[in-house]
């Protein structure tokens, strides 16, 4: 079955659930990325000409276990309950860190740091809501995780001080964009869930 932009990966349900280490290792990334972070956001202070490309390796290797973490969990039907809330946790926690650090050493935009903040806050909150209700935990959409994608990006060319402003400018307007898209995205599929139970319970008697 095709996907849309407002699905979410899928485990592999064909395959028997995964077992040992296949089981915890996609867990064990996500932990990676936040024990990295910290070295990241030092070596953003540092003034030395080899610091930003540096510091701009360190994200993207977090992106790239990112993308390894979520590939092999659905891959041997290895996604728990609590991978669920710790892989898009390290992605925002990640994510706002490093946006708050360039603002104070990378001339990155302040409004767009609140945005990006103010949305992921309002992402978690939605999250624990549809929790506390639904006894559910939502995982990322193809359009949440493009905007992840687009804003690890436009990190890295603020990292990297590239000076060119067409460059920044593009990145900064895509970034935009498709957080108010995956936003919209989110809050449609949890007041249609949240619907759904009101509905449910209104017709069992």
């Amino acid at each position: 079955m095709s996907k849309g932009l407002l699905d979410s990966p899928e485990a592999r349900e064909d395959r028997p659930p995964a077992r040992g280490l296949r089981r915890v290792l996609p867990n064990l990334l996500s932990v990676t990325r936040l024990l990295i972070l910290p070295l990241g956001l030092y070596l953003l202070t540092l003034p030395d000409a080899w610091a930003p490309v540096t510091a701009a390796g360190v994200m993207l290797f977090g992106m790239l276990i990112d993308a390894l973490d979520g590939m092999l969990a659905r891959r041997w039907n290895a996604v728990t309950e609590f991978g669920k809330v710790l892989d898009p946790l390290a992605d925002k926690i990640c994510i706002d860190a490093a946006a708050i650090m360039l603002v104070l050493y990378r001339d990155f935009p302040l409004w767009l740091a609140v945005i990006i903040v103010g949305r992921d806050v309002l992402i978690l909150l939605g999250g624990l809501l549809l929790r506390r209700r639904l006894k559910i935990v939502p995982m990322s959409n193809y359009l949440g995780k493009a905007a992840a994608f687009t804003l690890g990006a436009t990190l890295i060319i603020f990292t990297l001080r590239t000076g060119l402003a067409w460059l920044e400018e593009t990145v900064v307007w895509l970034s935009t964009a498709l957080m108010a898209a995956s936003l919209t995205a989110y809050a449609h599929g949890y007041l249609k869930r949240l619907r759904e139970k009101k509905t449910d319970s209104e017709e069992t008697p």
